[in-house]
């Protein structure tokens, strides 16, 4: 399949923290680059953070990158879930004009069953009761949020529950773990409200086991 690219590009939201931006989406466009036998590139969706996170294999735009002579693209969304910044990507995409455009889906809809596995071997069995915190979306029926659940009973974690900030709910005594690929300043502030309960700190893209295996199904 990656034949018939000639270049991949994995695009993402960004962060304003250039360390956590390196543990997390850059980790996992390296993990990328290493599997994938096309040249591959990093954008970020947001203008916002480009100037300060810059690094070796960003481009600006899709423009940019057409500009540079590539003509099909393998698109590797690192987004999590359907909604605004995911819409926002498919049209930029489709603004750019390339020849030949594919776009993967969104993470949890990708690779839903390997995240639940990789979670159920994260979180200990113990007596525990897990909270995913998500972020979630207004504009999508947050239909990955549900599944991931589904998955996570189905292959017996009931002790896991899956909760949106979208939401503002709160559960006293849960253990909470950021289902964000970079649990930047929206977990934080989430933790700050409520500094009683215990938190996961490491974000999905900080795990070499999820990233390794996003890089081994999208290089086959």
């Amino acid at each position: 399949m990656l034949k018939e690219y000639d270049a991949a590009v994995v695009a993402c939201f960004g962060t304003g923290n250039p360390a956590l931006f390196n543990k997390t989406f850059y980790h996992l466009y390296e993990e990328l680059s290493r599997n994938i036998r096309i040249p591959c590139y990093l954008i970020l969706t947001s203008s916002l953070f480009f100037d300060s996170l810059r690094n070796k294999g960003m481009v600006k735009g899709f423009k940019e990158l057409k500009e540079l002579g590539y003509r099909r693209i393998l698109v590797i969304p690192a987004i999590l879930a359907d909604g605004k910044e995911y819409q926002k990507l498919l049209e930029e995409v489709e603004a750019a004009g390339f020849e030949r455009a594919t776009v993967y889906r969104p993470m949890l809809q990708e690779y839903a069953e390997e995240i639940a596995s990789m979670l159920s071997e994260i979180l200990p069995k113990d007596k525990s009761s897990y909270i995913l915190l998500g972020h979630g979306s207004k504009k999508s029926a947050n239909q990955e949020y549900a599944n991931l659940k589904e998955e996570l009973v189905r292959i017996g974690r009931d002790d896991t529950d899956v909760s949106l900030m979208i939401d503002d709910e709160y559960k006293e005594e849960a253990v909470y773990f950021p289902l964000f690929l970079c649990a930047g300043h929206h977990y934080q502030e989430f933790i700050s409200k409520h500094p009683d309960n215990k938190y996961y700190q490491k974000s999905l893209a900080e795990y070499d086991e999820i990233i390794e295996m996003i890089g081994k199904r999208i290089g086959r």
